[in-house]
C-alpha cells in the first residue's frame, strides 16, 4: 500500500491581511495579537485556504474570550468600593464610612489599615468583601460569563471542523490511492473465440 503524500503548509505570509481588520479596542496591543497569531498558525500548521480561514476564527475568538475574561476582572476592581461599603457601613456608620471609602480608594495607607483592623475585629477579610462586590454585579458576571461560553463552543466547533476536514481529506486521498493502485493491474481475460474453424 502506497503511503499518503506529505502535505506541505501554504504560505501565510501577507494572507491574514484578506480577512479584514483584527478585532482591536482601543488600547489593546497588535503586535501581541500578531504573535498570538502567529503561534496558532505554526501550531496548526494550516494547508490550504480554508484551514487558514479557521486559524484566523480561532484567534480572534480566543483573543476576544480573553477580552471578556478580563472584563470581569475590571468589573470586580471598579466595583470593590461598592462591595466594601456593604460591609462597612454597618460596622462603621453611613457617614463615616463614605469619608473612609474615599481615603480608601485614594490607596490612602491609614484608611487602609484601618479598614483592616475594622474588618479583623467583625471577624471579616476582604474576601468576604469580594463576596459582596460578586452580588452588585453578579447579573453581569453572569452575562459576560455566558458570551464567553457562546465564545469557546464556536471555538470548540472550529477546531473540530479542521480536525475532521483533514480526515476528510486523508480517506479521500487513499481512496484515490487505491483507484490508482487497482488501475496499475489488468485481470487476464479468456482467450478469444473468434477464430473459424478450419474446413
Amino acid at each position: 500500500m502506497a503511503k499518503l503524500p506529505v502535505r506541505s503548509a501554504t504560505n501565510n505570509k501577507n494572507i491574514w491581511h484578506l480577512f479584514g481588520p483584527p478585532p482591536f479596542l482601543k488600547g489593546e496591543d497588535r503586535a501581541a495579537f500578531e504573535k498570538f497569531l502567529s503561534q496558532f498558525s505554526a501550531n496548526v500548521n494550516p494547508t490550504d485556504t480554508i484551514e487558514q480561514t479557521w486559524v484566523w476564527d480561532i484567534t480572534t475568538l480566543t483573543w476576544e474570550i480573553l477580552r471578556y475574561r478580563r472584563s470581569i476582572a475590571g468589573l470586580y476592581a471598579t466595583n470593590t468600593v461598592r462591595g466594601l461599603r456593604i460591609v462597612l457601613e454597618p460596622l462603621y456608620g453611613t457617614e463615616n464610612s463614605q469619608t473612609l471609602l474615599d481615603r480608601w480608594a485614594q490607596r490612602d495607607p491609614e484608611a487602609i489599615q484601618f479598614i483592616d483592623k475594622l474588618l479583623k475585629v467583625a471577624g471579616l477579610t476582604m474576601d468576604d468583601v469580594s463576596a459582596q462586590t460578586l452580588s452588585v454585579i453578579i447579573s453581569d458576571v453572569e452575562r459576560i460569563d455566558g458570551i464567553i461560553t457562546r465564545m469557546e463552543a464556536r471555538r470548540n466547533s472550529v477546531m473540530r471542523e479542521i480536525v475532521r476536514h483533514r480526515a476528510t481529506l486523508g480517506a479521500v486521498l487513499r481512496n484515490s490511492i487505491s483507484e490508482i493502485e487497482d488501475g496499475q493491474f489488468t485481470e487476464i481475460g479468456a482467450p478469444s473465440q473468434n477464430t473459424s474453424s478450419a474446413a
